[in-house]
């Protein structure tokens, strides 16, 4: 709140002589912001005697986040914000804030029937107000909050709770993940059109698909909030394929959770939309369309049709691979009358889904043991009557449910080491199709957490020891994939200072290139049934030989693709009684021989070139990553999607799909243009590069 000397100083440096100020003229050039943004008026801006504005009052205030009320009667105005009340009446120089008396140097007027504020009536609600005669600048700023610890931006699926406290779903972006996130009690929330001051509001304001930047404090809750929407005007052409098609020509992904409504206010089915005049509100990221307002009245049966007809196939709040036990909502709006069901495919496992309201099918589908998919965008049928039409989901949808793999552990358990300063970890790779959460992956030595001194990798996880006390150790590793499936392993192995092995080296000089040879020696203390070295993160458990009493001798030539820097050489040798020991050589090893990366591209088809009915894409990258693909069709202004899936590079650079792809769309035919696009994975799953050709094809095979 500020005080009456504030407010008293602010007036008296907008104006000289408050007892005659009138408004005399319409302000043409008055800019007034909030926060850096400006702020629109659905009234003119007034000017009192050239000096200072006066502005529409509830327009000005509902801006600022405050509930107003305007009784004309009384000429008795009412602005609520949070904690603070305010109450002005017309001629009267003064204002009541939270029972208190304010004194203004001008208060509340009307001017054709409707209320105006000075700017005095910001401060009022604990904003700041500048005002710059000069260049006729109102700037209005926020009260300062503490900085939030963290932004994070994402997509508003759903307010779990309007009421404090109220929590958030939404879907992250980066990367892209489902969840509840907490608001704290009095968080500030505001929401407006993209690139306009957003306005205060309540939690019950936001709707699903604004895109949201939250402030998140160091608890891990949100203490802010700004949301923000676009608007587009114009005639729906078609609703086909989870796209939107206008006259024109523009296309607009739907949202998930679109909500069309009628211009009486009630629900409108998505193909009732058709043909209709309607505002638009999107994503200002994604620019999906959340929410339809159609010239005609609502109507929430679908219009008959000669065909049964699919508008959409949703996989609502879905953002990350599912595992064992967890559930996929799924939504298939359409023709009414129908069976629609979703197949599961490669699984072959087929889902009813019930019609809760006519055109609009839902279900749900728990994910079962053993079930995988990757990258997979689901199929839905919708049959009415005799006739049948299909389509594919809106999002690709991966299930693993099989625990990443873990090996190499480091040390071997039981074993006993000779060095006292150890490397420790483990090397773990998935064997579904999520890939590796490396916010999952934990080291513990000992009871102790050691994993932010780690070096974690989407590979694996190293930790160098300082120095180990002689005796037991015992490690712990723990690492999920982005389904929730998690793998750990416990080992225990010794430390003991003057154990079987006495002296490990290697002859590299320098870096070794192809066909260098690197010999590495051990000294023990007596023969044993078995010993092996290993250079880290080239080769493991290479065999060596006793070449004289109590010495052992192995040999590896560099190879063609071979790149490793600075690499530990470690050995392990098992003495006679079966106890394993381990020690690392004092120097490092590089080695430097080129590798040759095939470029990530796509080979066939061609950019511009035209096919056969039926194409089997191909392309080259970097062995062992994994791509993902997806061919769309264009006919008119009708487009979708044809067919996608994942593919695994080979050693010899070369990716291609499992099977052939035909581009003859149902009910459509061959279309006039198509699009493959690639996406290079790595093991997160996360894209690097992206590729896609365009090209045509005939009826004939290809």
């Amino acid at each position: 709140m500020r005080s009456r000397s504030r407010l008293t100083t602010l007036a008296v440096a907008m104006i000289a002589c408050a007892a005659l100020l009138i408004p005399q003229a319409v302000a043409q050039n008055v800019q007034v912001t909030l926060d850096g943004e400006p702020m629109a008026f659905d009234s003119p801006v007034l000017m009192v005697d050239m000096v200072f504005p006066l502005l529409p009052a509830q327009r000005f205030l509902e801006t600022l986040g405050a509930s107003v009320t305007w009784d004309p009667a009384q000429q008795q105005l009412n602005a609520s914000n949070g904690d603070v009340q305010l109450q002005m009446v017309v001629g009267q120089d003064t204002a009541t804030v939270n029972g208190e008396q304010q004194a203004l140097e001008y208060g509340l007027q009307t001017f054709s029937g409707q209320p105006y504020v000075p700017p005095a009536a910001a401060m009022l609600l604990g904003y700041d107000a500048q005002w710059d005669p000069q260049t006729l600048l109102l700037q209005i700023t926020s009260p300062a909050r503490a900085e939030p610890a963290e932004t994070l931006e994402a997509t508003l699926l759903e307010v779990v709770q309007a009421e404090e406290p109220a929590s958030l779903l939404v879907r992250t972006f980066d990367p892209v993940q489902v969840g509840q996130i907490p608001l704290e009690a009095g968080a500030n929330v505001r929401r407006g059109r993209e690139g306009t001051a957003p306005a205060l509001a309540e939690v019950a304001d936001l709707q699903p698909g604004d895109l949201l930047e939250l402030g998140v404090g160091e608890a891990g809750s949100v203490n802010s909030v700004r949301a923000s929407f676009t608007q587009q005007v114009g005639t729906i052409a078609e609703v086909r394929g989870n796209q939107l098609l206008m006259q024109g020509g523009d296309t607009y992904p739907l949202g998930e959770g679109v909500q069309a409504r009628g211009s009486d206010g009630t629900p409108l089915h998505l193909l009732g939309t058709e043909g209709e005049a309607v505002i638009l509100r999107l994503s200002p990221r994604t620019g999906e369309v959340w929410g339809i307002l159609a010239q005609r009245r609502g109507d929430p049966s679908p219009p008959e049709t000669d065909q049964p007809r699919i508008a959409a196939f949703f996989v609502p709040e879905y953002g990350r691979a599912l595992g064992a036990g967890q559930t996929m909502r799924l939504a298939v709006h359409g023709s009414g009358g129908g069976t629609a069901t979703v197949l599961m495919a490669p699984a072959g496992t087929q889902v009813p889904l019930t019609e809760a309201s006519p055109g609009v099918y839902t279900g749900a589908f728990t994910v079962p043991d053993g079930m995988e998919l990757a990258g997979t965008r689901l199929t839905t049928r919708l049959q009415v009557g005799r006739n049948t039409v299909e389509a594919r989901s809106n999002v690709a949808v991966t299930v693993d449910t099989s625990p990443p793999r873990m090996y190499n552990l480091t040390p071997p358990p039981d074993a006993v080491l000779r060095e006292a300063a150890p490397a420790i970890g483990a090397s773990y790779q998935d064997v579904g199709p999520a890939g590796i959460d490396l916010q999952s992956v934990a080291l513990a030595i000992d009871g102790q957490d050691v994993t932010g001194e780690a070096q974690v990798a989407a590979t694996q996880v190293a930790w160098a020891a300082e120095q180990l006390a002689d005796g037991a150790h015992n490690v712990s590793v723990q690492v999920a994939d982005p389904a929730g499936n998690v793998a750990e392993q416990t080992w225990q192995f010794q430390v003991q200072a003057g154990g079987q092995i006495q002296a490990l080296e290697h002859d590299a000089a320098g870096p070794l290139g192809e066909g260098a040879t690197l010999t590495v020696t051990m000294q023990v203390a007596a023969a044993g049934r078995q010993a092996s070295f290993s250079i880290e993160g080239l080769q493991e458990n290479l065999t060596m030989e006793e070449q004289a009493a109590n010495t052992y001798v192995g040999t590896y030539q560099v190879q063609a693709g071979d790149q490793v820097a600075d690499a530990r050489v470690t050995a392990t040798f098992v003495a006679a009684d079966g106890s394993v020991h381990q020690a690392a050589a004092p120097e490092l090893v590089t080695i430097n021989a080129p590798v040759q990366e095939a470029e990530f591209s796509i080979t066939r088809p061609e950019n511009g070139a035209q096919t056969g009915r039926r194409i089997r894409p191909a392309g080259t990258g970097p062995a062992g990553q994994r791509v993902r693909w997806a061919v769309e069709y264009r006919k008119l202004i009708v487009g979708g999607e044809v067919a996608s899936g994942t593919a695994r590079i080979r050693e010899n650079g070369v990716w291609r799909t499992d099977e052939q792809v035909d581009l003859k769309v149902l009910l459509i035919g061959m279309a006039d243009e198509y699009t493959l696009t690639a996406e290079l994975l790595d093991d997160g799953g996360n894209v690097v590069e992206e590729e896609s050709v365009k090209f045509t094809a005939r009826e004939g095979e290809g």
